[in-house]
């Protein structure tokens, strides 16, 4: 009641305090409002970001082992195939020339792409993934498998040299197995993130 009376006795100083207010009131809100919009879009921003590595990751891990285990397989059947034919001389020279300019074309290649997902692999927004030590302790053995699997395809070919090239293209193929288990672990963890 006692508000009432003050209300109906001085109403145009009610109102210049209301507009008083409103004029106090709009600039902290529409400042409150652009901090909390900024903040919004910086964090889809980021979310955006870290979404677009995860995917880069997943993508580049996936490349990296279809071109090992072309590479592999490619080598592999060429030297199997030098083996099964009775070559000249001049056509094993040949065989060997275009292999080893394959490999020097192909290790190129795999080693761009090592690179690129130890990038994206090392980087910061992983920190927290548990196998991420593992898969890129996993990749350098991969590249270190490679050339002791490539160095035994240089020098002239032998019927026993075979056996053993065998034996490091099927231990090759276990750490290829295992890099991929290993992939698929980290990328289901960043892909939780």
């Amino acid at each position: 009641m006692f508000l009432n009376l003050i209300i109906k006795s001085q109403p145009d100083s009610w109102a210049d305090f209301v507009s008083y207010f409103e004029g106090l009131l709009n600039p902290i809100l529409t400042i409150i409002n652009i901090v909390i919009f900024i903040k919004l879009t910086l964090s889809i921003q980021k979310a955006s970001e870290n979404k677009s590595w995860v995917e880069k990751t997943e993508s580049l891990t996936f490349d990296y082992i279809h071109s090992f285990s072309d590479f592999a397989s490619e080598i592999m059947f060429v030297a199997e195939e030098m083996e099964q034919k009775i070559l000249s001389n001049q056509q094993q020279e040949q065989l060997n020339a275009e292999l080893n300019k394959n490999k020097s074309e192909k290790k190129r290649e795999i080693f761009k792409k090592h690179f690129a997902l130890r990038i994206y692999a090392e980087s910061n927004l992983f920190s927290t993934c548990s196998s991420r030590n593992n898969f890129i302790t996993k990749s350098h053995h991969l590249i270190k498998s490679m050339n002791s699997f490539l160095n035994l395809l240089d020098g002239e070919s032998e019927v026993n040299k075979m056996d053993i090239i065998t034996e490091k293209y099927r231990n090759f193929e276990n750490e290829l197995k295992e890099f991929i288990e290993l992939g698929k672990k980290f990328s289901d963890e960043i892909y939780k993130l």
